[in-house]
């Protein structure tokens, strides 16, 4: 099943000539160009999850995945924004009613970024709504944004650590700070985000676990599954978009150059090379492999939600271990190019050692870390407590 519509995928196909002529500005300032941020909402990046009520495209779970992929072979760092940072809009559309209207009753194309790690935030009830104070690292696009998620925890009656809250906050009452000087995704401009005794209104403050449960308050105004069903074990698989088009674009890239090199010791055709042969044939394989083992995920993510039910313990687990699994693999594959490409893949401007860079920058984060997420699985399978909370049946985090 194709969550995106073909006109999506090819407008943003469209694009990628453009968006692989500015990364390298894009890694040089740090941030994404502004002319990409204005081409990527003009082909609808920032609607792919808005509720239709607003002027959205309310698309189905896995077109951000599929538009990560395709924009990820001119710039991952687009493809970031486009895969798992607006896609992060389907939570906005869970917040009650009089906060949606604030986002996007107005129209326009707001970007709305995350800063959602827990305990990087407090809040203090007031009477009439809440103080925030927080600072939160990584959140990508900051830049660009115009409304930012973002994690806090709300002291219970005796001042002890209670549980966590998702708060909306617009633009004018947070700042960017520092900077974002990594080795690969430095076009994501993933800098801090501070806030500082700002007033939040009830109506855009909602306890997590409920916010990511079945029938949050925004659910009342829409139908589509995304905006009522338990979303807790989405986080993490947006990811899946960046990884899978990054790997197939470094691949890409070295098949071609590959075909047209002559060794520059005795002049022969690279091509020949058996060894060159098998390199590629094995890179392609796992690449092919891992594209559907993540797309085993993304189906079963929306089956559940269509369904309106959980994914099971088991279901939660395997999802875990196949979303690292997938993403070791790519690595691995363009890895496996890479190293084989001698003294030409040290360039810094070599577009498969870029997406090699860009896409071990995507590999880093927890959603898909190899150790944690297959030592979970491990644990689940010799009938272990993994420390999950949607797997071992507890609370703790509301993510997976």
């Amino acid at each position: 099943m194709t969550a995106a519509p073909n006109s999506l995928l090819e407008e943003a196909g469209d694009l990628v000539p453009r968006l692989a002529e500015r990364n390298p500005e894009a890694e040089r300032i740090g941030r994404l160009h502004d002319e990409t941020v204005a081409e990527l909402k003009r082909i609808g990046v920032t609607r792919v999850f808005q509720p239709a009520k607003f002027g959205g495209l309310e698309l189905d779970w896995g077109a951000q995945i599929e538009l990560g992929e395709v924009l990820a072979r001119g710039c991952g760092s687009a493809a970031w924004l486009a895969s798992v940072v607006a896609s992060q809009a389907y939570l906005v559309a869970r917040f009650p009613p009089e906060a949606q209207e604030e986002v996007w009753g107005e129209g326009g194309d707001p970007l709305i970024v995350h800063a959602t790690a827990t305990n990087h935030g407090t809040l203090r009830w007031t009477g009439d709504g809440f103080l925030l104070s927080g600072h939160w690292r990584f959140t990508s696009c900051v830049d660009h944004s115009d409304w930012a998620l973002v994690s806090a925890v709300l002291p219970d009656a005796d001042g002890r650590i209670g549980d966590e809250w998702i708060c909306l906050i617009p633009r004018r009452d947070y700042r960017p700070e520092g900077e974002w000087r990594v080795i690969g995704l430095n076009g994501t401009g993933s800098r801090d985000l501070v806030a500082e005794d700002v007033y939040v209104p009830p109506h855009r403050a909602v306890e997590a676990e409920r916010l990511l449960g079945a029938d949050p308050p925004g659910s009342v105004v829409h139908d589509h599954y995304l905006y009522r069903a338990d979303v807790g074990s989405l986080f993490g698989t947006s990811i899946l978009g960046p990884v899978l088009g990054l790997a197939r674009a470094g691949y890409e890239h070295y098949r071609w150059t590959t075909s047209q090199r002559v060794g520059t010791v005795f002049g022969d055709r690279v091509a020949e090379s058996s060894v060159v042969q098998e390199r590629l044939a094995h890179s392609a394989a796992e690449i092919d492999a891992a594209r559907r083992i993540a797309y085993d995920v993304v189906e079963l993510q929306r089956r559940r939600l269509a369904e309106g039910s959980r994914l099971t313990p088991e279901e939660h687990a395997t999802v875990l271990r196949d979303r690292a699994w997938a993403t070791r693999t790519c690595v691995d594959a363009l890895h496996r190019l890479v190293r084989s490409t001698g003294a030409a893949g040290l360039s810094a401007s070599d577009r498969a050692t870029a997406a090699f860079r860009d896409l071990q920058a995507a590999a880093a984060q927890i959603a898909v870390n190899w150790d944690r997420n297959m030592i979970a699985y491990g644990r689940f399978a010799l009938g272990l407590r993994t420390g999950v909370g949607p797997i071992d049946g507890t609370r703790g985090s509301s993510l997976a």
